[in-house]
């Protein structure tokens, strides 16, 4: 069965993916070392905000049968 497609929600889709095919050509020059430091520091910032999210996250899962 085929969902209804909402024509925002295909602009939004069609949007960021423009936005991350420019972004990968942009990344393709950046150097891995710069690269891996940018995704360890990402690590660090979820790890130290571990509590936070996950309690956002339940809030979320425990709303989530009201939305369908």
């Amino acid at each position: 069965m085929a969902l209804p497609i909402n024509a925002e929600l295909l602009e939004l889709c069609h949007t960021m993916a423009r936005r991350a095919r420019a972004a990968s050509k942009a990344l393709a020059l950046v150097p891995t070392s710069a690269k891996n430091a940018w995704l360890l520091a990402c690590a660090g910032a979820l790890e130290a905000r571990a509590p936070e999210l996950l309690a956002a996250n339940e809030k979320d899962v425990r709303a989530a049968p009201g939305y369908g």
